[in-house]
């Protein structure tokens, strides 16, 4: 009977885990997690290359996407992206983090001079929105394109 009591208890926990969007068990497996990341990645990619700004910013943590929006959507001086591609993942450091190396070209009308990059993206799991989130390097997209300057 204790048994049963127990086995039922740590049921229930790991049930209430799962609602909670704390443990999502695919996200244990680590080539499951890679391959979330990936996806997130891509959509994040996608949405820049093609000029959909608000689908890209679904990817970018809550906490930067209103100066996210606000740097790439400048009604002065919007960027357009001519290139934007996924180049490598790596997982970690711990279980909630990746490491995503993009490469990217854009420029910003009225000046057509583009400028590449490449950034080391961290990505970051969020448990109880089941949803990975970029936080980028927003200095890199407010440098004087025309110029050259750094950000």
């Amino acid at each position: 009977m204790r048994r049963a009591l127990l086995l039922a208890l740590l049921w229930g926990v790991g049930l209430s885990a799962c609602s909670l969007g704390q443990l999502d068990p695919k996200y244990l497996i680590p080539s499951e997690r890679r391959l979330k990341v990936s996806e997130a990645a891509e959509a994040y990619a996608n949405g820049l290359r093609w000029g959909r700004l608000a689908d890209a910013a679904r990817w970018v943590h809550p906490n930067w996407r209103q100066a996210f929006l606000a740097t790439v959507n400048d009604p002065a001086a919007p960027l357009r992206f001519t290139l934007f591609e996924v180049q490598s993942i790596r997982l970690g450091p711990g279980r909630d983090q990746a490491r995503v190396r993009v490469s990217f070209a854009f420029y910003r009308p009225p000046s057509l001079k583009e400028r590449n990059l490449v950034e080391e993206q961290v990505w970051r799991y969020e448990p109880s929105a089941r949803q990975w989130y970029v936080d980028p390097d927003l200095g890199l997209y407010r440098g004087d394109v025309s110029t050259g300057a750094p950000p």
